[in-house]
């Protein structure tokens, strides 16, 4: 390995089912893709980085409608459906038949971008959405609305968020263009 040369291994092309991937999760040997045209969460074995192989995917046309953001903690996988307007849990404790186990619709209208830290799921929405972050608190699968922070100049086109201790980060695409930082400690 060379990280002044980095080299392509190996792809996996597959237009019935990764038309129109928005991001990506990784847990173990699965990868995890946001297929928003096709409603889904698409499952890929990554445990030979030689030869990916699909598995499955989970088609939600209600849940997961546009969906545009993943992200993985444990058995579960957390999308962002922008479209539906809810960010929806997944259970992948056996990847060939992921299951939703919960779904929450408060304040995630135009749901994009979504993180994963401790017992929170973080959720940017923007896009003529609820402008918002919102924090779903997933100790359990239900998943529980905890609260948000909305600005309708600011997040008015939230597209993803990283949480780095305290501190979330949002990049909103307005045209102005702004990172928000967003204290979460409270």
């Amino acid at each position: 390995s060379n990280p002044a040369s980095p080299v392509v291994i190996a792809t996996l092309t597959d237009t019935a089912h990764l038309s129109d991937v928005k991001q990506i999760a990784v847990n173990g040997k699965y990868a995890y893709l946001a297929s928003a045209q096709n409603n889904a969460v698409v499952v890929i074995d990554i445990s030979n980085p030689f030869a990916p192989t699909y598995v499955t995917q989970l088609v939600d046309a209600t849940n997961l409608s546009g969906v545009k953001g993943v992200a993985s903690a444990g058995q579960y996988v957390y999308a962002a459906a922008e479209t539906a307007g809810k960010v929806v849990a997944i259970d992948v404790s056996n990847p060939a038949a992921p299951t939703i186990v919960g779904t929450g619709s408060t304040n995630v209208a135009g749901a994009k971008g979504i993180y994963v830290s401790g017992k929170y799921v973080y959720v940017a929405s923007g896009n003529g959405g609820s402008k918002a972050l919102s924090i779903y608190d997933i100790s359990t699968p239900a998943m529980s609305y905890v609260g948000s922070v909305s600005d309708a100049t600011l997040l008015a086109m939230a597209q993803s968020v990283y949480i780095s201790g305290h501190y979330a980060y949002i990049a909103s695409a307005s045209v102005a263009g702004h990172m928000v930082i967003v204290d979460i400690a409270n």
